[in-house]
């Protein structure tokens, strides 16, 4: 079987992950250029193959203009790489920030381009769940270049029926009936035309510059979603814009799913043939705006990634009381939050133990800090089974805990097996001096060795 090196070259990187670079990469038979995700096995959790996998089997079936082309797969035992079209033209509302003329006309174009892919996706069953600006990209900076809908990571196949209830995607975009079925439990499965309501919400942002439903927390803009409630404001730059273009929205942005337009009849709307070509200048100026935005850009998947239905069910089995300041924390973090700090909230034991599933799904966490919180022996064996692969956690604070000399050895063999952990506090707690010098001196190792790591040259073979 051929391996990734036997038909193409690698390049400069691209990017990096926490536990994948991207590289340009060249075919050797053809020329043609693409970019690579190079996979480290040993840095990722099971879940975070699966993932990959399911990702790499949906990008599998596409073969379509609008929709990102996966060109090679290769698994060689701890390396996946992932052979990719090369996209390097930026986001689709980058573009329009550049433009010296935008119009209906123009946002026509791009939106039919855009439901195209949609169509064609849901002509396969396949629902996307995370349409939103930052995944519509360009394939080149030329004034022809292609839309690309990227990142299927929640991509699923779902047929024709309405049976999904995972909850996932970015506030701005989400549908109502994923909220209903995957975070408050109180409505029945859902299927492709949640892609529709985020294609509205798209649509909308497109010809005024700002979102339909905004909040200044996750939780308050949930709320707004299922509300559904929105509006045209004339005074709010909606005087300038079409009859049929809000006519289309009202029908896309539709509480009920059933009562959406599917994406073909979208493409079949008359806004899709205007011919208005007035400029929006005053959108253009609020898309800048909007797009500077980190904390509207970044996507939140809270619900999944850092996922407070999977510390309420977790506290039921357990029989202890959820404690409202996590709560909080879960339902407002985003994926930019790195640190998990409870040194002023005391959880208890069963309380970590009911976190601890938690922490281990959040693969961007970089500090723990659980100071003062009664974390015994229990919570340090499951912490300690954590931290032997989490593929980013690298700072842990477990002061003044009543963990007793018989965790210092499961604490120990973690950090030797995990060398990204190159900090750990255990001020207060009764571990033996020796045990406590034995694993400052691996943490120094652990140093060094990221420092050595951070000096060498990239390398992917």
């Amino acid at each position: 079987m051929a391996k990734f090196a036997d038909k193409y070259e690698v390049g400069n990187k691209l990017g990096e992950g926490h536990y994948a670079q991207v590289f340009l990469c060249r075919n050797k038979a053809s020329g043609s250029h693409h970019a690579v995700k190079v996979i480290d096995k040993g840095r990722t959790t099971t879940k975070q193959v699966d993932d990959m996998l399911g990702e790499v089997a949906i990008l599998k079936e596409l073969n379509h203009a609008h929709c990102l082309r996966l060109d090679g797969f290769f698994d060689e035992g701890g390396k996946v790489f992932v052979v990719l079209e090369l996209i390097n033209g930026g986001e689709l509302f980058q573009k329009i920030c550049r433009e010296r003329h935008f119009s209906e006309k123009t946002s026509a174009k791009m939106m039919y381009d855009i439901i195209s892919g949609v169509a064609y996706l849901h002509s396969k069953g396949i629902i996307h769940r995370d349409l939103k600006p930052e995944n519509l990209l360009l394939t080149s900076l030329e004034a022809d270049a292609n839309i690309k809908i990227v990142d299927f990571g929640f991509a699923e196949k779902c047929g024709s029926d309405d049976k999904l209830t995972k909850c996932c995607g970015t506030p701005l975009y989400i549908a109502p009936e994923v909220l209903n079925a995957g975070l408050y439990k109180t409505g029945p499965p859902y299927g492709l035309s949640a892609d529709i309501w985020s294609l509205g919400v798209i649509l909308y942002v497109l010809l005024c510059g700002y979102p339909p439903f905004r909040a200044k927390t996750q939780n308050d803009q949930f709320k707004k979603v299922v509300a559904g409630k929105y509006e045209f404001r004339p005074d709010k730059g909606w005087g300038n814009i079409s009859d049929e273009a809000k006519d289309l929205i009202s029908k896309m942005i539709v509480m009920d799913p059933k009562a959406r337009l599917t994406a073909k009849q979208c493409l079949e709307h008359p806004w899709m043939k205007t011919m208005v070509d007035t400029h929006l200048g005053g959108v253009v100026e609020e898309l800048k705006t909007f797009n500077s935005q980190a904390a509207w850009k970044k996507g939140i998947y809270g619900v999944e990634a850092l996922n407070r239905i999977l510390y309420l069910r977790r506290c039921t089995a357990m029989g202890c009381k959820p404690n409202s300041g996590i709560e909080r924390l879960l339902t407002e973090a985003t994926t930019e939050v790195d640190t998990i700090d409870l040194s002023n909230n005391y959880v208890g034991p069963k309380g970590l133990l009911a976190m601890m599933d938690v922490v281990e799904s959040k693969t961007n966490l970089k500090r723990l800090v659980l100071g003062d919180n009664g974390a015994n022996n229990a919570v340090v064996e499951r912490l300690c089974q954590i931290m032997r692969s989490h593929p980013s956690l690298q700072e842990v604070v477990l002061d003044r805990n009543p963990i007793s000399h018989l965790a210092g050895r499961m604490i120990l063999y973690a950090i030797q097996v995990n060398p990204r952990i190159t900090s750990l506090s255990l001020e207060g707690t009764v571990l033996q001096p020796v045990m406590v010098s034995r694993i400052a001196l691996q943490l120094h190792r652990n140093r060094n060795r990221a420092a050595a790591a951070a000096a060498a040259p990239a390398a992917i073979a």
